[in-house]
């Protein structure tokens, strides 16, 4: 499980109308604390197409002197635990596992954000929902 801690962070809304009706996302923006560059996206979205996500739930790139980005795709209903998590504060981090082992890039299995300290005990508890992986919401519980 790869991980990075993280300092500051921006939420954005987009509402717009399809069909009549409201429809509303989310941005979280999430940035290292050290000047390393790492970074994490999260777009919390109702319109996942999880047909052809299948079991990605994001993806990492890391270059050497850029640091590490990460993006990934949750679920709507998943927005108020994250924003729970930030508003606690405290030391918290990114953490992540790609879907194939020895790279610093490619696609993630689990994605989520939790306290520092606790993170790696946690992240072994995430729970599949997109079919075969799926953001980590036990991270969200704590």
């Amino acid at each position: 499980m790869l991980n990075f801690s993280f300092s500051d962070h921006r939420i954005s809304t987009r509402t717009w109308e399809e069909d009549g009706n409201k429809v509303r996302s989310y941005t979280l923006e999430l940035y290292s604390e050290d000047g390393s560059r790492d970074q994490a996206i999260l777009v919390f979205d109702a319109e996942l197409d999880t047909d052809r996500l299948g079991a990605i739930v994001g993806y990492v790139t890391h270059e050497q002197g850029q640091g590490t980005s990460v993006v990934g795709w949750f679920p709507l209903e998943e927005f108020g635990k994250y924003k729970r998590i930030l508003e606690r504060g405290g030391d918290l981090s990114v953490h992540y596992r790609l879907r194939e082992g020895d790279t610093d890039n490619g696609y993630l299995e689990h994605l989520g954000i939790g306290p520092t300290k606790t993170i790696m005990s946690v992240a072994r508890a995430c729970e599949p929902a997109n079919k075969s992986a799926a953001p980590a919401r036990a991270l969200a519980r704590m």
